[in-house]
């Protein structure tokens, strides 16, 4: 497998032309910048380029089109562009590569566009358009793109069927272990349609402006939230306990939990006893509500949490 890295000039593969004119590192602190000629002879030269990790490099001089990457290598599986300072349209025709399973496009903030419209689909499981402009239709990507295991869409602009209704469409994605909606502006009550996703291990829609009940499903000792979940991350909503059955308490959460984050929002009551159940539990963030009551015994004795905040509360 031919790689080209990102962490220095020395490991790039041995060819006729020099890809950068400068290098970046981790350790030094050096920019690595990118020309378009060079990109597109890297793609049309490496026939047998499986992985390209471009990250932090920056392609700002780089002006995409439709056919940028029509070159690309037939067995490229890994595209990683993130933090590149890409602009213009994204072009369409990387999802055309057969066997592509990763694509990282992560705070790319100019780059634009949007799925294509061609009839495709996609072994792609790795798939971060973060905090680009690139517009999502749920409905289009669920359909086609049903192998993900990674989904994020911090900070994304999407099309298609409106909010609250297109997330329903995240059901079809079985398969997914990881899921960030985070910042998104999304509001109204918190949406359920997670719970059919069963092999589900991170979920995050921290940053919204979700309103009202955590859902009664939570509140149930069996709670049909999926078995695996190991991260769970409702900060920075405004949601409010008051009205449930349990008048307030903070919700049960699978026993699975290693990383849980509701803080600012409105929750209060007591802190239950069931989170002295949480073996696997290493981060607790449960700051900036108006949680009361005295705090569980348990919670200091378990070596294993790393990380437990409870500030700004009435406890």
């Amino acid at each position: 497998m031919m790689t080209i890295p990102v962490w220095g000039q020395h490991n790039i593969p041995q060819t006729n032309i020099n890809p950068i004119k400068m290098g970046w590192s981790p350790w030094f602190m050096i920019i690595i910048f990118l020309e378009a000629y060079v990109l597109k002879r890297m793609l049309r030269n490496f026939t047998n380029l499986e992985k390209l990790d471009l990250y932090h490099v920056n392609m700002s001089n780089v002006p995409l089109d439709h056919n940028f990457f029509a070159n690309a290598s037939l067995s490229l599986m890994f595209l990683g562009l993130t933090h590149c300072e890409l602009r213009g349209k994204f072009p369409e025709n990387v999802f055309r590569l057969p066997n592509l399973q990763y694509l990282d496009l992560w705070n790319n903030n100019d780059l634009s566009g949007s799925l294509p419209t061609f009839n495709w689909s996609t072994p792609l499981r790795h798939l971060v358009l973060s905090h680009t402009k690139i517009s999502v239709d749920f409905s289009f990507l669920c359909t086609r793109a049903k192998s993900l295991q990674v989904l994020s869409l911090r900070n994304c602009s999407f099309i298609g069927t409106p909010y609250p209704a297109m997330l329903t469409n995240l059901t079809q994605l079985v398969q997914l272990t990881s899921l960030s909606l985070h910042f998104n502006n999304f509001g109204g009550q918190i949406p359920l349609f997670y719970l059919n996703l069963q092999q589900l291990i991170e979920l995050d829609l921290s940053g919204n402006n979700f309103v009202g009940e955590i859902p009664q499903i939570l509140e149930t000792k069996n709670s049909t939230l999926p078995n695996n979940l190991e991260i769970l991350n409702f900060s920075e909503n405004l949601l409010n306990l008051r009205s449930n059955m349990i008048q307030g308490n903070l919700p049960n959460v699978p026993l699975s939990l290693q990383v849980f984050f509701i803080s600012n929002n409105h929750l209060y009551g007591e802190i239950p006893s069931s989170y002295c159940n949480l073996s696997k539990i290493y981060i607790l963030d449960l700051s900036n509500n108006s949680i009361q009551g005295k705090i569980p015994s348990c919670l200091g004795n378990k070596s294993y949490l790393s990380v437990l905040d409870l500030d700004m509360n009435e406890l």
